[in-house]
């Protein structure tokens, strides 16, 4: 309540200091005449008082107040996720019902935000103006057009009028609002707001949603990834069926609807997978756009086992096995045959200090557990049974991997060559050593492949070479990398079914260890490409396919190290929903070959050919509203932004819309059914009027009056004469 007395204001026609040491005088006057018992006192104070009244010319302040309008903003949701499931016209319907209820409050303005994907439409007027559509829509571009930014626009609305004359607020909403400031305390509202829920619980429509997915998994073990299904038009007892699909494997399976769900995925490939997790299309459903999740998990490994068998000791040996030991990331098994089966001396058994060599162990029972072989200076013939050769070429034709690093020997009967492995080894010795310096060299093919296109990049001299096998024939499908004395192949590859095989036809790089010799040479990143590329690292690959985005295309682009087969320019495009299209690369220039893909459908692509696979996603910025279509209060329970309450109505035809009248809230009306108006009872001040409260001229005749009656108490009062006073007066006479 307001104070009478802050109304009243003083003008003094004297300063203030001279005020208070008159009034000061004044009483100590007073005093003194109540000691002495003066008459007429009574009246000396009183027309001291109507003096002190006159100089301070007391006047009352009158103000004309115009009491304004409480504003209740209501907040109506008509984004795609609405729009979609025809949502709109129940939140239309409700929005007219409250309308014609507030009417019958007075002094109420409706403050309206229309929240679409592309624009945000204000009206500002009474409840009857806004159903009587008279008032003009003033309408603001929404920037950002794939979610729901309620809360923008409630912000943007609302702080264009002053907080004293703000009421409650509603929201009219599937509960899919994506700008929720979280943990920010000073966004928070001095208002109640009501969260509306519109529309019914059930729709048609599933979606599945990544709860938890590995950027990487190690291809040797199983990768674990969390999944939520959800099938709103079903109960939670139910199941939702869903298809697990990668490259190499497809699986289908049932989960419990709306729970997360532990996923194990198996046969991870080196490098990238391509992860398809999607649900079945029902008929009429709402939207198939959150049917289907693609993602990729990097496919690496946790450790390369290797297995390095070297023949008779030679300098090089000791390159190799420091080089594979100082990585970590290698489980290196070393095994050096010093006394080949045809060496036979009267050297007793029990004397000899070398192990056996294990050969039923390594190449029958743990033979899987590697996946290289380096076979280093090594005369394989009479050193390993047949049989154990054939577990080599099936241990090569499953995924494995073969490195021979081919010494002198490799002419001999001894050779590597001689044995069964032989016809899967790239080249067929001639029975000749070329002896004499030389210089690896690049071939034209080498210029191109991945392994060593950069491997003198940083040399400008390099150490030589001195002895290499002369190759007569390298088989069909292998490719030679670098090329040494007299142009012969010294290096070549070669794929044979999922595995691979790389041969060396000479075992001198470790003179590229030596500084002497000409600054040595990139021995080690041969050896690391080389044994990457074996085990299939994504970055060594030849004829890589690389997808990428520019404006409305995707380009589609491989680049050959030699002329393409048909087959090898054939790429499958599979669009957001589902459509493969079959598409040849065309020739750009002289090894580059590329297709441009119009995108007819915004969202996730995939790319693959015979080896590869490819995502992409053209999504500039994703659509969250189509990712829940559902209506749902979980967004808003994480997010209060009301330091008076929030409170959530899940609202259906049959609700009635209550309103009551509220000066004061606090949180114990949020569990009232009814829907309160905060009333601030704000006004401006239209005029303010000082008013004198008595009139100088009336106090001065009252003034009058008081002298004349203190006159006369005075002129009347005898003073009583006592005995002293007496005899003093006759001893004057």
């Amino acid at each position: 309540m307001e104070n009478i007395f802050s109304n009243f204001s003083f003008d003094p026609l004297v300063p203030l200091i001279l005020l208070m040491v008159i009034i000061l005088i004044f009483i100590i006057s007073t005093l003194f005449a109540l000691f002495n018992k003066s008459s007429g006192i009574i009246y000396r104070i009183t027309v001291f008082f109507l003096l002190v009244i006159i100089i301070l010319q007391p006047s009352l302040k009158i103000e004309k107040r115009k009491y304004e309008n409480d504003i209740i903003t209501i907040v109506i949701d008509k984004t795609d996720s609405q729009k979609i499931t025809n949502r709109i016209e129940q939140v239309s319907n409700v929005y007219r019902n409250m309308l014609m209820k507030l009417k019958n409050f007075k002094s109420l303005d409706i403050l309206e935000i229309v929240i679409d994907n592309n624009m945000v439409t204000k009206r500002y007027g009474t409840p009857i103006s806004l159903i009587n559509n008279e008032q003009k829509a003033i309408i603001v571009e929404n920037k950002k057009t794939k979610r729901s930014n309620i809360i923008n626009g409630l912000e943007r609305g609302i702080n264009q009028y002053p907080l004293k004359r703000l009421s409650s607020i509603f929201i009219l909403t599937d509960g899919q609002i994506h700008d929720f400031k979280k943990n920010d305390i000073f966004d928070k509202y001095d208002l109640p707001i009501y969260y509306l829920l519109i529309g019914k619980k059930k729709i048609n429509d599933k979606k599945i949603s990544l709860i938890s997915t590995p950027e990487f998994g190690y291809i040797d073990e199983q990768t674990n990834i969390i999944i939520n299904a959800k099938d709103f038009f079903k109960d939670e007892n139910s199941n939702v069926d869903i298809k697990i699909k990668t490259k190499s494997n497809e699986k289908n399976i049932n989960i419990k609807n709306g729970l997360n769900k532990n996923i194990s995925i198996e046969k991870l490939i080196q490098g990238e997978n391509i992860i398809i997790v999607s649900t079945s299309k029902r008929s009429n459903e709402v939207s198939i756009s959150n049917n289907t999740k693609i993602f990729k998990i990097l496919g690496i490994r946790k450790k390369l086992r290797v297995l390095l068998i070297s023949g008779e000791p030679y300098m090089g040996t000791r390159v190799w096995r420091n080089f594979l030991k100082s990585d970590p990331s290698v489980e290196l098994v070393h095994m050096t045959v010093l006394r080949p089966p045809e060496k036979n001396d009267s050297t007793p058994v029990n004397e000899l200090s070398l192990i056996p060599f294990p050969t039923k162990e390594l190449f029958e029972e743990k033979l899987d557990k590697f996946q290289l072989i380096i076979f280093d200076n090594f005369k394989g013939k009479n050193v390993l049974n047949p049989l154990y050769f054939q577990n080599i070429i099936q241990f090569v034709e499953e995924g494995g991997a073969v490195l021979d690093i081919a010494g002198p020997s490799y002419n001999s009967n001894s050779s590597l060559f001689r044995t069964d492995i032989g016809r899967i080894l790239p080249g067929i010795p001639s029975g000749k050593v070329l002896q004499g310096n030389f210089k690896p060299k690049l071939t034209d093919i080498g210029k191109k492949h991945p392994i060593t296109e950069s491997l003198f990049q940083n040399y400008k001299e390099y150490g030589s070479w001195f002895q290499m096998n002369k190759i007569s024939e390298i088989d069909i499908g292998s490719h030679i990398l670098l090329s040494g004395n007299e142009d012969h192949p010294l290096l070549v590859i070669k794929k044979i079914s999922d595995g691979r095989i790389a041969q060396i036809f000479s075992n001198n790089i470790w003179l590229w260890t030596k500084s002497e010799n000409n600054n040595g040479g990139p021995y080690n990143k041969l050896i690391k490409n080389l044994a990457h590329w074996l085990m299939k690292e994504p970055s060594l690959e030849e004829n890589k396919l690389k997808i990428n985005q520019k404006e409305e295309f995707i380009i589609i682009s491989k680049n050959f190290i030699e002329k393409p087969q048909v087959n090898q320019l054939q790429v499958n495009i599979t669009n957001p929903i589902g459509k493969v299209n079959q598409k040849l690369l065309k020739k750009k220039n002289e090894n580059l070959y590329t297709y441009n893909y119009k995108i007819d459908i915004e969202g996730e692509y995939i790319v693959s050919d015979e080896f590869q696979e490819k995502f992409i996603d053209t999504t500039v910025n994703k659509n969250q509203e189509y990712e829940a279509l559902n209506i749902s209060d979980d967004l808003i329970k994480d997010n209060n932004i009301s330091n008076y309450f929030s409170k959530i109505i899940w609202f259906s035809d049959n609700n009635q819309v209550k309103f009551k009248e509220a000066e004061k809230l606090d949180n114990k009306l949020k569990n009232d059914n009814s829907f309160y108006l905060l009333r601030n009872n704000n006004f401006i001040i239209k005029e303010l009027l000082n008013k004198e409260i008595l009139n100088p001229v009336i106090l001065f005749i009252i003034i009058f009056f008081f002298l004349v009656f203190c006159w006369r108490k005075e002129s009347s009062y005898k003073k009583p004469r006592n005995n002293l006073g007496f005899i003093l007066l006759r001893h004057k006479k």
